[in-house]
Order: structure tokens, then C-alpha cells, then sequence
């Protein structure tokens, strides 16, 4: 089991630990917070930033992500607009993979700023890198598996991605392109 010494005024930035510290409960006079659902790595990145360390160094999209969750239980919300900063950082460079978007999508919570991005990023490479992605549902390209997962899997995400997608068709004649002089 991983332990962590924290000041009560570090936690006490949490309006959850707050309420913790505050309940009576036995917290209180034990001075001691079991959380045994949560991974001492999220934690981490949280009492970094926490004791103020505001640059987020992770390079792992899935551990972002499982912080993000987490602090949107805790209601860290300043640190929840980092952390889809560092991973909006990340995926400048790189792409983000179907499973792993199928997997932020289903673990976060409806309408947050993270799922939104997630669509949005995913729907950006499909479009950018179309036969990378398994056109038409053909298993090639280098996320044509995962795509085919995702659609048999996470028929939400994928019912999300084929509006959004089918939304942004149009159809381009040449009589319609604008005449610059």
C-alpha cells in the first residue's frame, strides 16, 4: 500500500477532503484517508500540483485522462483545465488512438471538457488521416482494427463520430469555389 503525507491544508484545497476533514467521521480524529479505488500515480500528479507544482510532466494520455476523473470526484476543477491543457499539448504532436478514446469517452463524465476533446481529436485525425483510420470500415490503415472495435464496442462514441463526420461532408463543385484576383 502507497501512503502519502500531506498537509491538511494542501487537502483542504479539495472542497471533498474538506467535507472529509470536517464530517466527524473517523478521518477526522485518525487523521488518516483510506482511498483504496484510486492509483497512487494519479495521486502523485495531484499533490504536485496541489503543493504547487502548475506544470503537469506526465507524457501517458491514458494517466492524464485517470487523473481528470479522479479530480472531477475530488473537485479540483483549476487542475482539471490543466490536465486537458497537457493533453491537448500531447496530441499536438501525436494522434490519439480509437481504443484509447473509446476509453477516456466511457470513463469520463457526460459533457466534460475532457470527452469533448476527445471527440473533437479523434474526429480531426479521421478526417485528416481518413485511410488510416479503415475507410468505409475496411479493417487496414494503422487504426483500422481499433476502429472496427469501436464501432462494435462503443456504439455511442461511434454513433457520436459518424454524425459528426456525416455533418461535416459537403459537397464541392468548382463553380462554387471563391474567385480571388
Amino acid at each position: 500500500m502507497v501512503q502519502f503525507w500531506v498537509h491538511e491544508s494542501v487537502l483542504r484545497q479539495s472542497a471533498w477532503f474538506q467535507k472529509c476533514l470536517d464530517s466527524g467521521m473517523c478521518e477526522q480524529t485518525t487523521r488518516i484517508v483510506n482511498l483504496p479505488e484510486d492509483d497512487p500515480d494519479v495521486f502523485e500528479i495531484i499533490f504536485k500540483w496541489l503543493y504547487g507544482d502548475k506544470q503537469i510532466r506526465e507524457e501517458n494520455v491514458l494517466r492524464i485522462a485517470s487523473t481528470y476523473i479522479t479530480t472531477d470526484i475530488y473537485g479540483l476543477l483549476d487542475l482539471q483545465n490543466a490536465l486537458v491543457d497537457a493533453i491537448r499539448e500531447l496530441c499536438a504532436t501525436t494522434r490519439l488512438g480509437p481504443s484509447d478514446a473509446a476509453l477516456i469517452y466511457r470513463l469520463s463524465p457526460d459533457c466534460c471538457e475532457l470527452r469533448n476533446f476527445v471527440v473533437a481529436k479523434l474526429h480531426h485525425d479521421i478526417c485528416k488521416w481518413p485511410d488510416d483510420y479503415g475507410r468505409q470500415g475496411v479493417e487496414s490503415g494503422l487504426y483500422g482494427r481499433e476502429m472496427r472495435a469501436l464501432q462494435v464496442e462503443d456504439t455511442e462514441l461511434a454513433g457520436l463520430l459518424y454524425r459528426k463526420c456525416k455533418g461535416n461532408m459537403l459537397l464541392l463543385q468548382p463553380a462554387t469555389y471563391p474567385t480571388y484576383i
